[in-house]
This record gives structure tokens, C-alpha cells and sequence, in this order.
């Protein structure tokens, strides 16, 4: 499904765009606060602050949403993180008049809480809808319980069926495809030779001349039925085979 890695590419992007804007606002927090100490503890509280609220919020509203709700949800919180980006630039500018008015005299207590609030408060709805996206995204990647729950009996109810690959490609009448062995040689080339170790590759090499193309090698897998196979497990454990 190509949606699947898209949204996974798209993600990564937002992710790595987050880590950027915590950056960039920890260096223009430093300007405006005057305190780069005061800077820095107020943009990671609220940076960590407002994913942790984002995910318990985001969390429980993905619960309740389908998979396409999800998604538009998660594409919306990704147009709001962009715009409080654009826009906090501008708001610390516009809050300039506010924290001269709070200095007053001289620094002060309230003029500290002031400006610290002012910048938490910039910080903490961008970043919640950041900690949102996750469990929105997790949302459309992964079914509910009870929907796998059916899947997985219509799934079981056609193997009861005998609605098996190599029912459906007979009704198709395809007897295309590579048999077992040419299937087992490229298993041995592309995989075995190049990944596993000499003892290994002789084991499977006997396992396959021994025991699986004898009776599948001239075999299609579409032409392999489930009693063939329970038939070839029987046979085996009849033998007390060692491998």
C-alpha cells in the first residue's frame, strides 16, 4: 500500500521539522527573555509539557475516530504546528509592550512570571499538537481490536471453505509461476549463500533434497494444497526424522 510509507516519509518530516523549530525557538526565546538559563528551561517545560499533554489528549480522542477522521485530524494538527511557527515569531514581538509594561522600574518578580508565562504559553499549543499526531497517525496504521477479530474469522471461515491459493488458481486457470525448485534455488542464491553461514546453507541444502522437492520440486505453489502439506508433516513425524 503506498500510503503507507508516504505517510511514514511525512511523518519522519514533521519529526525532524520539530526538533528544528525547539532550535529555533530556544534561540529566539534567549533574545526575548534577555536570560538564556530562563530561555532554555521555559521552551523545554513547555515543549516537553505540551507533548505530554498533546498525547494523553490525542490519545483519547483517536480512540473514538476511524481511520479516515484520524487522518483528516492529523493533517489539520500538522497545519496548526506550521502556522503557530509562522505566527510565534511575531507574537513574541507583540508581547515586547506587554513585559515593558510589567518591568515597570526595575525586574521583579512579577515581570519574571510574566515573561516566562507569556513564553510557555507560545510554546505549549504548538507542541501539544505535536504530541497529538502520534497517536492520531497510530490511529490510521492500526485496526481496532474487534475489526483484526473480524478479519481474522472471515479469513478462517474461507480456509474452512476450501477457499485455499491453489483453489482460486485453478478456478483462475493459472499454471504460471515457478515450481518449488526454482523457488528453492533462488532461495539458496539470493538468500542462504549470502546471509547464512556454510553449515547452515549444507542443512538447508539437505533439507530441500531430501524431504521438500521430492514430493512439491515439480509442483507450482499454487498447485500445493493444505492436505498435501499436512500429509508431508505426517509422513515426517511417522519417520522420527532428524533433521
Amino acid at each position: 500500500m503506498r500510503a503507507r510509507p508516504l505517510l511514514i516519509l511525512l511523518y519522519t518530516c514533521s519529526g525532524a521539522a520539530g526538533l528544528i523549530y525547539e532550535i529555533v525557538w530556544m534561540r529566539l526565546f534567549s533574545l526575548h527573555l534577555g536570560n538564556t538559563v530562563a530561555a532554555t528551561g521555559t521552551v523545554l517545560a513547555a515543549f516537553l509539557g505540551g507533548l505530554a499533554f498533546g498525547a494523553l489528549v490525542g490519545g483519547r480522542m483517536a480512540s473514538d475516530l476511524d481511520r479516515a477522521r484520524a487522518l483528516r485530524s492529523y493533517a489539520v494538527l500538522e497545519f496548526l504546528i506550521a502556522l503557530c511557527a509562522f505566527l510565534l515569531p511575531f507574537a513574541l514581538d507583540a508581547l515586547d509592550p506587554l513585559l515593558k509594561l510589567v518591568y515597570g522600574d526595575g525586574p521583579s518578580f512579577a515581570f519574571a512570571l510574566g515573561r516566562i508565562a507569556s513564553g510557555f504559553a507560545l510554546v505549549f499549543v504548538p507542541a501539544a499538537a505535536m504530541g497529538a499526531t502520534l497517536p492520531l497517525v497510530m490511529r490510521w496504521f492500526v485496526r481496532t481490536a474487534s475489526a483484526a477479530r473480524r478479519e481474522a474469522g472471515g479469513i478462517i471461515a474461507s480456509l474452512k471453505n476450501g477457499d485455499t491459493p491453489a483453489r482460486r488458481g485453478a478456478e483462475n486457470g493459472s499454471a504460471s509461476g515457478p515450481t518449488i525448485a526454482e523457488l528453492a534455488e533462488q532461495y539458496m542464491t539470493e538468500h542462504v549463500a549470502v546471509r547464512c553461514k556454510p553449515t547452515t546453507a549444507r542443512s538447508c541444502r539437505h533439507i530441500f533434497d531430501k524431504y521438500l522437492l521430492p514430493q512439491f520440486g515439480r509442483k507450482r505453489l499454487g498447485e500445493i494444497t493444505p492436505d498435501q502439506v499436512a500429509a508431508l508433516h505426517y509422513r515426517l513425524r511417522e519417520k522420527a526424522t532428524t533433521w
